[in-house]
């Protein structure tokens, strides 16, 4: 199930480099830094455990959206963050500010890790521009067309009708599969 749904190698590349690569390398940094500087941290072993699982986890899929960097990824993210967040709350707040202050490595951190704050503000932007409510008070400016409850009768169709045939396909499950042998409920006779 390895990159089932992806076709294009070269974009996948390019996607698993920019996005899964370089947001490890970021962490790795901050980690280093924050040693380097003296501020009390957690040991290294968990930490790059941590970094082995963010880089192994997107590549296994479990369908076209439900992958592992999606889901699979939360609690690892928030680990690190719990790894890189620790040796600034370890310490009084001045004795934090007078180790970072007038390194510039340390600022360009600060902005680095703040970028990606501006993708999810324009997440929001848009959620709040096209939403019912601004279709009612301008309905010619608006983009949304909201899908009714009942258009559809299962999510294999919505997925189907609305995306491709191999997303709708994902939640059909395989026969014989392990879940299907071990895991999932017996069917009453």
């Amino acid at each position: 199930m390895i990159w089932e749904f992806r076709t294009d190698a070269g974009n996948l590349l390019r996607e698993y480099l920019a996005n899964t690569v370089t947001d490890a390398l970021l962490f790795v940094i901050v980690f280093q830094v924050c040693r380097r500087i003296d501020l009390p941290g957690i040991p290294a072993a968990p930490f790059w455990l941590l970094i082995s699982l963010a880089l192994l986890f997107p590549l296994v899929r479990v369908g076209k959206v439900n992958d592992m960097l999606l889901r699979g990824m939360m609690p690892v993210l928030i680990l690190i963050g719990c790894c890189l967040v620790y040796p600034l709350t370890a310490q009084p707040l001045p004795k934090v500010l007078m180790a970072l202050r007038g390194k510039a490595v340390c600022i360009i951190i600060v902005l680095v890790l703040l970028f990606p704050a501006s993708i999810g503000i324009g997440r929001f932007y848009r959620a709040a521009r096209f939403n019912r409510l601004t279709a009612l008070w301008s309905p010619v400016s608006s983009k949304f067309v909201p899908i009714p409850y009942n258009a559809y009768p299962s999510l294999y169709e919505t997925l189907r009708q609305r995306w491709s045939r191999q997303e709708a396909e994902q939640y059909l499950g395989k026969t014989d599969s392990f879940y299907e042998k071990y895991i999932a409920p017996p069917l009453d006779p």
